[in-house]
């Protein structure tokens, strides 16, 4: 089962446990699992999806539109050299700004800054809509 969580330990030990089977990348269930997470999410929470993907893949139209659906904003990392940009720029959701991409693997932290600043906006624009305890009474 998987939890969202800003604990920095348990997605460290959550990244170091994965492990590349080979095989292409599945998009379709990728984002059938985001949406199953994204539906216990309260409706006026920030929802962001990064994809990471290092290939191509056709036939995930219909996960992606039921992803937007919840309004989540999705940004698409792409890693490698040959890149599908058109995959890129659907999984954004047609948006150029939210398509990140490098030559590698070892090249992956060069985009944090990026998402850091992503995550920063999102959580910043959450605070300005939250009511001020004076505007309750």
């Amino acid at each position: 089962e998987l939890d969202f969580t800003d604990d920095h330990s348990t997605i460290v030990t959550a990244a170091q446990s994965l492990r590349y089977n080979g095989g292409g990348t599945n998009f379709r269930l990728a984002l059938d699992q985001a949406y199953l997470l994204f539906n216990g999410v309260p409706a006026d929470a920030p929802k962001v999806l990064f994809f990471q993907t290092d290939g191509e893949c056709s036939g995930f139209e219909s996960s992606l539109a039921a992803v937007f659906s919840q309004g989540v904003l999705v940004y698409s990392i792409g890693v490698g050299s040959s890149l599908d940009q058109d995959v890129l720029l659907k999984l954004a959701g047609d948006d150029p700004s939210r398509v990140l991409q490098c030559d590698d693997y070892d090249k992956l932290a060069t985009l944090l800054p990026a998402v850091s600043e992503v995550v920063a906006k999102m959580s910043e624009e959450q605070d300005h809509a939250k009511p001020e305890a004076d505007d309750l009474d």
